[in-house]
């Protein structure tokens, strides 16, 4: 180095990275007479420079991915600090930190910082900006970064469409649509929604067969790391089949009259309905309209004891339509014939006297041992007159007093007072 006159001046050195020693060999003067030198300097000829390291910090690794709206951390490591140092970090996280933020610490290592929350669905970028060893006012730009990458909150989309099918007899799909991520699973419910069941499907459609229970269904689906988010239910309503009674109790009709049967019905929702049935071996239907719970069938003539059987019940109006051709509880009715009732006249008083009563007999048949019944007969063909009874058999008859002559008596008809059945009778005799 050179300078002018005496006093203190100052030897610059540099671009050192390890401690030394700076040692003063000689001095001499370079003008005026005499030039003198001097290398025998003893003196405060030596001095010692200590060589601070500029910090260092680098990134190790974050946690990613993370799911939006939550944090991330990242692991970083210090260097070139001594034990007792104590340094401040400069770094930045995107736009969460809202610009460059500082933590400090002491000493070298490996240090963890958690994020602030990343509100967006992307790619963060960590970035480390400097670093200062405030104990020794040496500091280092840095550039390392890593990327953290923030999945989508998930969204589950929707499933369609609610519907109401028939018990046991149907076959429909759930469609899926919208959300992100991927489909997890199905679920199903037939409690309300209360508890789930899961179902191997990761398809956008399912397809249902054959319920016996109201259900429920939904999707659950998961993107990325983000917690799994399910869809609002649609719900599969099982109408239960209609069914369809007739009358329990055998009908009673008359020989070569029509029955009159009731059919009940329930399960049709206020909607049309037909019956197919038989009468004895002839298949018929009656339909009625809604909203109506009953129906009559009428037989036709019967002439023997018929059973009347209803086959199948199926829905003519409204959705769904449903069917059900499996009635067995009090599908059949028996309508039993009731003969029609018989008198014939076997005895007369053939000759009376003039003012006098004849006396006859008749003999009663086709009616059962406890039906009561009524012969009416007429004079000639006057004012009719009966004589009643119970059960078959022959029975005597006692006429009003005759005055004509001749009288004839007729037999006109029979009624089955227990049955109601009627007959129309044609024997007759003379009483003279």
């Amino acid at each position: 180095m050179t300078g002018t006159g005496g006093g203190n001046h100052t030897l610059t050195v540099g671009g050192f990275n390890t401690s030394f020693n700076v040692v003063l060999k000689e001095i001499a003067t370079v003008s005026g007479v005499p030039q003198c030198l001097n290398d025998k300097l003893t003196n405060n000829a030596q001095s010692h420079v200590d060589v601070n390291q500029r910090p260092y910090a680098s990134l190790n690794s974050v946690t990613s991915p993370v799911c939006q709206g939550s944090t991330s951390s990242f692991s970083y490591t210090v260097s070139n600090v001594k034990s007792g140092d104590n340094w401040t970090l400069t770094y930045e996280v995107d736009d969460a930190t809202g610009g460059s933020k500082t933590t400090s610490g002491t000493g070298p290592g490996t240090f963890t910082l958690a994020t602030p929350v990343l509100t967006s669905a992307k790619t963060y970028v960590v970035k480390l900006h400097n670093i200062t060893n405030t104990t020794t006012t040496c500091d280092s730009n840095l550039s390392s970064t890593m990327n953290i990458i923030s999945d989508a909150t998930t969204v589950a989309g929707s499933v369609v469409a609610d519907s109401t099918v028939c018990y046991g007899s149907h076959v429909g799909t759930v469609r899926h649509s919208g959300g992100n991520g991927s489909i997890v699973r199905w679920e199903s419910s037939v409690d309300g929604g209360t508890s789930w069941s899961s179902i191997t499907n990761t398809n956008s459609n399912f397809t249902y067969t054959n319920l016996t229970n109201t259900t429920k269904y939904r999707v659950v689906k998961k993107n990325g790391v983000c917690s799994e988010a399910a869809t609002a239910p649609i719900t599969v309503t099982v109408r239960p089949l209609p069914v369809a009674t007739t009358e329990s109790v055998p009908t009673l009709i008359c020989w070569g009259s029509n029955a009159n049967l009731t059919v009940s019905v329930s399960n049709t929702y206020n909607q049309s309905w037909s019956v197919s049935y038989l009468v004895g071996t002839v298949l018929d239907t009656i339909s009625v309209s809604g909203p109506a719970t009953t129906g009559t069938i009428n037989t036709g003539t019967i002439k023997t004891n018929t059973d009347v059987t209803l086959k199948k019940i199926w829905m003519t109006s409204g959705t769904p339509q449903c069917e059900n051709n499996n009635l067995t509880n009090n599908a059949t009715a028996t309508v039993e014939v009731d003969d029609i009732p018989n008198a014939t006249l076997i005895s007369l008083t053939d000759t009376v006297c003039t003012g006098s009563p004849a006396y006859g007999q008749i003999t009663v048949n086709d009616v059962r041992s406890s039906e009561n019944w009524r012969v009416y007969w007429s004079i000639n063909g006057g004012a009719a007159d009966s004589v009643s009874g119970t059960g078959s058999g022959s029975f005597n008859i006692t006429t009003a007093n005759l005055t004509a002559n001749p009288s004839t008596l007729r037999l006109v008809s029979m009624i089955n007072r227990t049955t109601g059945c009627t007959g129309t009778l044609t024997d007759q005799r003379c009483g003279c």
